[in-house]
């Protein structure tokens, strides 16, 4: 089996309210790049890479289709490994974190993707194994929007997430020591002291 072709999709939604998300400044979409990676056997798979904060889907879609694409093309994608360290070789003077690595990475996600239908398991068998059968979810969010009004949103929000069942949540945080503390303690006297509250600092 080998990789004869590649597909690439850069993609963009505009966030109905823009909001700000402490360092990246104000957020008004979201992007992602998608890979389909056929191979000659009719076997597809897909991966995704998330532009993060501002990050233009097309850095991803670049990246792959200008160095990647010639790493995997005619590879056996059940190589996973070998290819992963084949991508890197390539971009290691590009610093190897941001699009890079999230082009990378949805390569390798397309090329598992077809290694579980070749194989007919799910990707987590094919990584050794499941620990759990469930894992605990938190809500996050909290972002704050121009003219929004704080702490009242945060606590407002931190009640949707309760009703919706939610025992942990994560609040962004980066909007000054003051500000973050008056909304951490608003948060927490709204949703009492049994709830794990954690906080993104990014």
């Amino acid at each position: 089996m080998k990789v004869v072709d590649v597909r690439t999709w850069a993609l963009h939604a505009d966030v109905p309210t823009p909001t700000y998300s402490s360092h990246p400044g104000l957020i008004t979409g979201r992007d992602s790049t998608v890979i389909e990676i056929v191979t000659d056997e009719g076997i597809t798979g897909f991966g995704e890479s998330l532009g993060q904060n501002r990050q233009p889907g097309q850095i991803a879609r670049t990246v792959i289709e200008t160095v990647l694409v010639d790493v995997i093309r005619g590879a056996n994608p059940l190589d996973t490994a070998v290819l992963w360290e084949a991508m890197c070789t390539p971009v290691k003077d590009f610093g190897v974190k941001g699009a890079v690595i999230g082009a990378i990475s949805a390569v390798d996600i397309a090329l598992h993707d077809i290694a579980g239908k070749v194989l007919g398991l799910p990707i987590y068998q094919l990584l050794g194994g499941a620990f759990r059968e469930s894992l605990p979810a938190y809500a996050t969010g909290f972002f704050r929007r121009p003219d929004g009004v704080y702490p009242d949103e945060l606590v407002e929000e931190a009640q949707r997430h309760l009703e919706a069942g939610f025992r942990a949540m994560k609040v962004k945080i980066g909007f000054g020591v003051r500000q973050d503390t008056r909304d951490i303690v608003a948060v927490r006297e709204a949703i009492g002291p049994d709830v794990l509250l954690m906080v993104d600092a990014n």
